[in-house]
């Protein structure tokens, strides 16, 4: 079997996922060494996954010049004058922020940031304990100790 990383985390398995990235890639569940699991977008996997182990900042380096690339290319085919990058530039980042802001309130249940409570953020944290607890049983048998909101847990 040929061992493969991404960054310093080496892989376990490798399982194409049913969701797929907004344009149909595949998107693959990867797990890792130590039982951590992440979505991993085909394009990425394919772009980062080595046989080396290596570190978050190369893996970063890699995805930030195939993606600049891309965008430098994409923004050439519109004939882009310079003095329209910085506004175009402006409005990803505003559509990232936008979606990431959405999907938080979404998370959260509610739309402003004021409006969240340590009640919430205990719900939260307490879901994704069981999450987590529900998971490691069905792995190994066992479930760790402690919990989020516990305050013996000194792990």
């Amino acid at each position: 079997m040929d061992i493969k990383f991404i960054g310093d985390r080496e892989i376990k398995t490798v399982v194409t996922s049913d969701l797929k990235t907004p344009m149909l890639a595949p998107v693959y569940l990867v797990t890792y060494i130590d039982g951590k699991s992440e979505f991993v977008s085909q394009l990425l996997y394919d772009l980062v996954m080595t046989p080396n182990k290596s570190d978050s900042t190369t893996v970063r380096e890699i995805l930030v010049r195939k993606i600049g690339g891309g965008l430098f290319s994409y923004l050439n085919e519109f004939g882009l004058s310079l003095s329209e990058l910085d506004p175009v530039l402006d409005e990803v980042v505003r559509l990232v922020n936008d979606c990431s802001d959405k999907a938080t309130n979404i998370l959260w249940g509610v739309e402003h940031p004021k409006l969240r409570n340590l009640l919430m953020v205990n719900q939260i944290l307490m879901k994704n304990f069981k999450e987590e607890n529900a998971r490691e049983e069905s792995t190994n048998g066992t479930a760790p100790t402690g919990g989020v909101a516990d305050p013996e847990n000194k792990g």
